[in-house]
């Protein structure tokens, strides 16, 4: 007998029957049996946590009972399900091999794209003097600021009495990215108004401001003739307090009366 049957291929796992016809010129018998066609596993490759520029990460898997990942030079212990790699430069394709207890096998891959971590912060920014502000810093998984190692929260109030650069160092699995912002403070107008002074009913009086603010303003701004201006004139009938703010250009303002 040297027939042999051809091959057959099941696409879909289960029991089949099978059956043998032999004939001659006596007669025909015929043999059955059957045959079990087992699943491939469904082997799964997880996404992988972000690396920088030269480090590690471990691969995950699953769905099978033995493992090979691909390229195997960038793979620490390349037979193990969830191995490390070697350290990584660029992006790599990972395919990983999986075969369960009957000799059938599964395949599946994972990106694995190395970068640099790059955190944000608050703009540079300007102040008046005596004035707070609220500056925050972002990225990677945890924080600290080098003015104040214990100063561990994203976000911070400062209040500086001259102009500072604060610098936050975020950090990720190894990667750290040093971020810096600076606050200009700005010194509050210089003002020196006139003393009190004494005048007879319905006289005009002149009243009088030094200040290097380029932006004036008297109140009630109704009694004077100019009410921006740092010398204007007023008639009084009522004792009356008259209040000058000074502004400069970056918004800052004093008061005095």
């Amino acid at each position: 007998f040297d027939s042999v049957p051809p091959r057959v291929c099941y696409s879909t796992a289960g029991r089949y029957l099978i059956s043998l016809t032999i004939t001659n010129d006596v007669g025909a018998i015929q043999v059955v049996d059957s045959v079990t066609i087992h699943p491939n596993p469904k082997v799964k490759a997880e996404p992988v946590a972000s690396l920088c520029v030269g480090g590690q990460v471990r691969l995950y898997c699953g769905g099978a009972v033995s493992y090979q990942w691909f390229p195997r030079e960038l793979v620490d212990k390349p037979n193990f399900q969830n191995p490390p790699t070697v350290p990584l430069t660029q992006r790599t394709v990972f395919t990983v091999i999986g075969t369960n207890e009957y000799g059938c096998i599964g395949i599946d891959s994972v990106v694995v794209t190395p970068g640099d971590l790059q955190g944000t912060i608050t703009a540079d920014t300007s102040i008046c003097q005596g004035d707070a502000l609220s500056i925050t810093a972002s990225g990677g998984t945890s924080c600290f600021w080098l003015d104040d190692a214990t100063m561990t929260s994203y976000a911070r109030i400062v209040a500086p009495n001259r102009t500072t650069m604060y610098s936050a160092v975020v950090m990720d699995q190894g990667c750290v990215d040093t971020i810096r912002m600076t606050v200009t403070v700005t010194d509050m107008p210089l003002l020196s108004p006139i003393p009190d002074t004494t005048i007879c009913s319905g006289s005009l009086v002149r009243l009088n401001a030094i200040t290097d603010a380029p932006l004036i303003r008297w109140e009630p701004a109704g009694m004077v003739d100019d009410p921006t201006s740092t010398s204007p004139t007023a008639r009084v009938s009522v004792p009356t307090r008259f209040y000058f703010t000074a502004t400069s250009l970056c918004g800052c303002s004093t008061t005095d009366s």
